[in-house]
């Protein structure tokens, strides 16, 4: 089945359970919960729509069905009916305009319901603005949330920092360390997203927290927030980042082409670890490849450099003469992994190294590079373009002239698959398993993908050398 953009972004199509998720900050909340909520009715799901504070009373013609919250007896034919289903307070408790939500508890007991699939709901409020820092009492997120998306319009980046762009901007001011007028930065963005008491705050220790930076709608915009998610990143708690237009994803599916803006589509960003393969015997080249020289140091080291320049986890497999090419790497900031079944194969490797990946404490790793340690020529600037290139794909992989190399970029959901490999079944084979989820990056130097099977093989490489 093919999942559509913001649902395959927030990792709901492969979430075991009911999900509940809020929608907090500025920048297109109510876009992106109604958004959401026709994705997964499209499929089937059956969603449940609401507000734990207020939302406009008019946002109610944006849902089919609506039922109010002290009376819950249609709320199961509405959605067998339309899929999905608005749930606030009774029009009779609203305040002119705006439509009261319900209490936090009641969110629970509606996920709870077998006719339930999903609970979405806004969380706060941001008077239309793109930017906000939330009060103290904000946002209203029960502890059973399992997802928080918290947004903030692109279109807020060189803004001044006052009340007309931002909500709350003494809160920002406060939890920035600026003062007001200045420039809204990706630095400032990510500062208050990732603050206690700013963006995290009142977020559930066990739910995902995905800031999603909307309205990424020029170049310039999308430099920015490119900025801003590598600064996130860097927080624990920030499990990944989503980029993109929810208008140009409303305009492609209206088939408004014309009027797309680019890029159109949401994207995501992960943190991605590299695994280097490095357990291998080398029968046909005679001896241990991994510490050839190249350069003034061993292969596997100057591999490891290269995975360095663009992951912050790097693990390196080890098995046949384990101990030297250890010691090879060990000045440096990897971890080495041994695999006991090395003789075996290298799918065996595989498998050791995402078992040490999916195992070991750390932050949600998205993704994971797997590089062998006989690819000299391989570079930064592949391994980022392979991460470009990817989008929401599961798989990126590197051609030249229609011939797949490595390295290749795997995607967490698949990594229970990775890990179950065995013996010589490697991942290429896996990866037939899942060709209309391979992302192709056509790369014009052969070299980038050679690896070292033979005497002639490291004399044509050490060449270029």
């Amino acid at each position: 089945m093919t999942f559509p953009p913001l649902t395959r972004a927030l990792r709901l199509d492969t979430f075991d359970g009911t999900p509940i998720v809020a929608f907090a900050g500025g920048g297109g909340k109510t876009t992106a919960m109604f958004t959401l909520t026709d994705e997964l009715a499209a499929q089937g799901r059956r969603v449940v729509t609401t507000t734990t504070t207020r939302l406009f009373a008019s946002q109610r013609d944006q849902s089919p069905a609506w039922c109010a919250a002290d009376n819950l007896t249609s709320l199961g034919p509405l959605l067998a009916e339309h899929g999905q289903c608005l749930v606030t307070a009774p029009e009779a408790d609203w305040d002119g305009e705006k439509a009261y939500g319900i209490a936090p508890s009641l969110v629970a007991e509606l996920a709870a319901r077998p006719d339930v699939d999903a609970v979405l709901f806004e969380a706060d409020g941001s008077r239309m603005r793109p930017f906000k820092a939330p009060a103290p009492h904000e946002p209203v997120i029960p502890p059973e949330t399992t997802h928080v998306v918290y947004l903030v319009g692109a279109d807020i980046f060189g803004k001044p920092l006052d009340a007309s762009q931002v909500h709350r901007p003494e809160r920002v001011m406060e939890l920035g360390g600026v003062a007001e007028g200045t420039p809204i930065t990706p630095d400032l963005v990510a500062r208050v997203l990732t603050h206690d008491s700013g963006g995290l705050q009142h977020v559930p220790d066990g739910a995902a927290f995905i800031p999603f930076l909307n309205k990424v709608e020029n170049e310039a915009d999308a430099m920015q927030a490119e900025d801003t998610a590598r600064l996130l990143l860097s927080h624990p708690r920030v499990r990944e980042v989503l980029l993109g237009s929810l208008h140009g994803l409303k305009s492609e599916e209206a088939g408004k082409g014309e009027a797309t803006p680019s890029p159109s589509l949401i994207t995501r960003r992960s943190r991605t670890a590299a695994i280097i393969l490095a357990a291998g015997m080398a029968r046909r080249f005679g001896e241990t490849k991994q510490l050839l020289d190249w350069r003034g140091r061993s292969l596997v080291e100057h591999v490891a450099e290269v995975a360095l320049e663009v992951c912050e986890t790097v693990l390196v497999v080890v098995g046949h003469k384990a101990e030297s090419v250890a010691r090879a790497v060990e000045h440096l900031p990897v971890e080495v992994i041994y695999n006991e079944q090395f003789a075996t194969g290298q799918g065996s490797s595989v498998a050791a190294g995402v078992a040490a990946l999916m195992e070991t404490s750390r932050p949600f790793m998205g993704a994971a590079f797997f590089m062998v340690a006989d690819q000299p020529h391989v570079s930064a600037d592949l391994l980022n373009a392979l991460q470009a290139r990817r989008g929401l794909k599961r798989i990126a992989v590197p051609r030249f002239e229609g011939q797949r190399g490595s390295p290749t970029l795997w995607d967490a959901a698949l990594f229970p698959a990775l890990r179950a490999l065995t013996g010589d079944e490697g991942g290429r084979r896996l990866s037939e398993s899942y060709s209309n989820e391979i992302a192709w990056l056509d790369v014009e130097d052969e070299g980038l993908l050679r690896d070292v099977d033979t005497r002639e093989d490291w004399q044509r490489l050490s060449g270029r050398n």
